[in-house]
This record gives C-alpha cells, structure tokens and sequence, in this order.
C-alpha cells in the first residue's frame, strides 16, 4: 500500500510577506529558539523508505564541495546521513511523498519539465548565514527573497494548470545533515561546538534547476535528476 505525506509545514503562502513570516516562524520555533538538542539529545526522524517528486535550485560547485565536507565532518561526529555534492539542493517544489512501493510517473515527470521550461524568472544570489541545528538535523540557513518566491510560485502555479498538486517550500535552505541514529544530550556535544564554531557558506548565486524523484532512507539520500535548465 502507498501512503502519500503532506507535510504541514509545507503550506502555500498566500503572498511574499506571507512566505517571510511563515519562514521566520519556522527558524525561530524550529531553529534558533528550541533548545531541545542540549535538553534531549538527538532523534532519528527519518523513514524506512520515503520517494517523492522535486524541483530544485542547484548551487555552484563550489558550494556543493564545501556543503558536502561539512556533511560529512558531521556525520564523524554522530551517525548521520551525509550529502555528496551532487545531492546538494534547495528545494523550490515537492509532491506525491510516498512510503511504499514507488514506480517512476513519466506523466508527472514531463509535466514537471513543462513546468519548469515555462520559467521566466530570475533568480536572485541567495545568502546562507549561519549553520543550524535541531533533533532531526542540520542545514544551511537562508532567508528566500522576492526572486526566490517569485520562482517558486511559478512552480507552484504552472504545476496547478497542469493538475500537479506540489508543496511550496517553507525556506531556502539547504539540508546538510540528517540523523540516522538518536544521541542523548552529552553524545552531542561536540557535535553543537563543531556547528556553533563552523563558518556559514554565505552568498551563493544558483546556477540552474533540476526535476526529477528523490530517495530517503535510514543511510542514504538521493536525487535522480530527470532534468534541468541553466540560469
């Protein structure tokens, strides 16, 4: 049997300040405000097998190379599953998250591809200021600017038309770590310096979006891209 996920978090911002204030809210309660990795430690929330549709902005690789060693810095410290440079994305889209059986949608995905061939856009350089944690995770932080938006609601718009329900996405992160194993809050220490201690990746300028299917499990991730188009 498939089970389809629809995140909560991932709820369509009526307008730009819309998507500001639903994003702040999230680093806050999320993020910068729960101190529940000192108090708790570390979880596991990820599943046995989960599949989806994406799109996806995709950063220089420089960028990718720099995102992909602290991944993997971070999963020497606790059990975790890291990202290799060609898995590191921000997510503009998502839909049909499925656990279960899952067979490729060609429907799906050439109706992605008209979507994303229909962009006219531009993106605007986006900055990742600070590396975040929280019990699930770790990722690069960055506010989404207008131009970010403005993408991601043509994505969300032109996948409508074509009777494509996506998620909008909450933020213009990048996901640099997920937990594969809990750790209670001494394991983690360490773990919380190296973070506070680590450089942000700062301004980076995107070079292009991909589409396609993404893989999740306890020990791996990744996308299987279907397709791009270059800024």
């Amino acid at each position: 049997m498939v089970e389809i996920i629809k995140p909560a978090k991932y709820v369509n911002p009526t307008n730009f300040r819309d998507f500001l204030s639903r994003q702040h809210s999230i680093f806050r309660k999320d993020f910068v405000c729960s101190d529940q990795v000192e108090r708790e430690g570390i979880t596991c929330t990820l599943p046995d097998v989960e599949h989806c549709y994406y799109v996806a902005l995709i950063h220089p690789d420089t960028v990718n190379l720099e995102m992909a060693k602290f991944s993997i810095d971070i999963a020497s410290k606790v059990s975790a599953v890291s990202y290799v440079p060609s898995n590191i994305h921000t997510t503009l889209a998502n839909g049909y998250i499925t656990r279960g059986e899952f067979t490729t949608n060609f429907d799906i995905i050439n109706k992605l591809s008209e979507t994303v061939q229909g962009i006219k856009d531009k993106i605007s350089p986006l900055v990742y200021h600070a590396w975040l944690i929280n019990r699930g995770g770790v990722i690069a932080a960055a506010y989404g600017n207008e131009g970010f938006f403005n993408i991601a609601q043509s994505i969300h718009q032109g996948a409508k038309s074509r009777d494509l329900e996506l998620n909008f996405p909450w933020g213009a992160h990048m996901s640099a770590s997920r937990f594969s194993e809990p750790r209670n809050p001494e394991q983690t220490k360490d773990l919380i310096s190296f973070i506070n201690q680590a450089k942000p990746i700062g301004q980076s300028m995107p070079s292009k979006i991909t589409f396609g299917t993404a893989f999740t499990t306890k020990t791996e991730f990744r996308l299987d891209e279907c397709g791009s188009i270059e800024f």
